[in-house]
């Protein structure tokens, strides 16, 4: 009788030690197979004829062409390259960390890009 019990409790044991470690080695995989798994995203700017614009592209296809400074309520491009670049690296960043591509005001008003 006492070495049934002991040999069920050793049993029990054993299961729950085998699950648990099953739960840890899956969960570790799809935090790794995510990262993998993403397209990758890159930026590239856009001398135009009066100023400059960029596009993001995702898996090397055009996701955004961008050829005016976004937010602001007239048509301007960018006075230079530099800034669009820094708003575009911005879209960048969001769509890497899974946040939607939208330019507020308040990104441009902070960056200091002239309109």
């Amino acid at each position: 009788m006492l070495m049934t019990k002991r040999y069920w409790i050793i049993s029990l044991v054993a299961v729950i030690m085998l699950v648990t470690a099953s739960a840890i080695i899956i969960s570790k995989k799809n935090k790794t197979a995510g990262s993998n798994d993403m397209l990758p995203v890159a930026l590239r700017t856009l001398k135009m004829g009066d100023g400059w614009g960029y596009e993001v592209l995702v898996d090397n296809k055009v996701y955004i062409h961008q050829d005016c400074i976004p937010a602001i309520s007239s048509f301007k491009r960018f006075s230079t390259e530099s800034e669009a670049m820094l708003i575009g690296n911005k879209v960048v960043d969001k769509i890497k960390h899974g946040h939607k591509p939208v330019i507020t005001l308040q990104d441009i008003n902070d960056t200091h890009i002239h309109y």
